[in-house]
């Protein structure tokens, strides 16, 4: 998680402290009032909520920053942005390339202009541990106008060359 989450997660730990300290200090904790414990457990239920969106949300960046445009001559990420190749061959080695090296940082390369960028593959990384636990789907764009995309998933690397093809 980003440091940001933590200090998400941090302030709401000092409110719940707060609030904690609030509800001994005005005497509610010897009052028996039923609605007290509800109180709380809706507290908890909300940071455990508001912990599990950021999770999910920071996911999905990491998600998104994983894709990778592919021309006939270059590469595009996010996160690297353009990659110069040439070589047919070598396009899985440097989307490998990219996704070991990737940061999830914050800085953004902005996306290429398409009349000099004409990409005719997205690859959609949906979890890299390494070349060996590696998904997604790789959608063929299609650039004559008669809507007809085609989208295949990969689950190794084999897979993710022969989708490429």
């Amino acid at each position: 998680m980003k440091r940001s989450n933590f200090i998400v997660l941090g302030i709401l730990l000092v409110a719940s402290l707060f609030l904690l300290w609030l509800w001994w200090y005005l005497g509610f904790s010897k009052v028996d009032n039923p609605a007290d414990i509800l109180i709380s457990v809706a507290w908890w239920i909300i940071i455990c909520v508001v912990a599990f969106g950021i999770y999910r949300m920071e996911e999905r960046r990491r998600e998104q920053m994983r894709t990778v445009y592919v021309s006939p001559t270059a590469l595009f990420n996010c996160e690297s942005g353009v990659v110069e190749c040439r070589n047919v061959n070598q396009r899985v080695d440097l989307v490998e390339e990219i996704m070991k090296n990737m940061k999830y940082g914050m800085e953004f390369q902005d996306m290429p202009d398409p009349s000099e960028f004409a990409y005719t593959y997205i690859i959609r990384t949906r979890d890299y541990q390494d070349a060996e636990h590696w998904q997604g789907t790789v959608v063929k764009v299609d650039r004559s106008g008669k809507g007809t995309s085609e989208e295949k998933t990969f689950s190794t690397r084999t897979s993710l060359a022969t989708a490429l093809i």
